[in-house]
């Protein structure tokens, strides 16, 4: 620690994680600005999340619900309304063209992806889940990155190639 402390102060940061942020990680933003980020999630979406989450999955009785794939699309339709209506035309780009495999059983992959069809430079999310509160878990989380490659650069020598995973899993998440 003392070590790393004294590299952090020779090249004029506080501390270590300071210098790491800017040289190490490659990360494009400061310590600062995460602990910004992260107290707007908290005090922003966290809470719109939290009330949206408890009202249409998360009540007790509904823990041993299933969902069929409709109710599942139904469900992230009513909660992203709510957000940027990017995020809901996101969803409906995914539904309205059917960039998803979703289901579960023998012969599938078992675990849950998205990637992109590059000669299109569409994301297609990959799911193998049950109809569970954790399937649409599942779902939520890649619909996350599915919305943030449809956005992303349309460069087909770039696609995800300098992708900030950081990002990538707050989208999802």
């Amino acid at each position: 620690v003392q070590l790393r402390a004294k590299l952090a102060a020779e090249y004029d940061y506080d501390n270590y994680a300071d210098y790491c942020y800017e040289n190490v990680f490659g990360r494009t933003y400061t310590t600062k600005e995460a602990a910004e980020f992260c107290e707007n999630i908290k005090n922003g979406i966290g809470r719109s999340f939290y009330q949206s989450a408890s009202q249409y999955v998360y009540n007790s009785a509904d823990l041993v619900t299933e969902f069929t794939l409709e109710e599942r699309f139904d469900i992230l339709d009513r909660f992203t309304k709510g957000f940027d209506p990017l995020i809901n035309d996101s969803l409906h780009e995914l539904t309205d063209k059917k960039l998803y495999d979703i289901g579960n059983g023998e012969g599938r992959y078992a675990g849950s992806y998205t990637t992109v069809l590059y000669s299109e430079f569409l994301p297609v999310i990959f799911i193998n889940s049950d109809d569970t509160v954790s399937g649409l878990s599942t779902l939520d989380h890649e619909f996350g990155h599915f919305t943030n490659a449809l956005y992303e650069e349309k460069d087909p020598d770039n696609f995800y190639r300098d992708a900030n995973y950081d990002v990538m899993e707050i989208h999802s998440d």
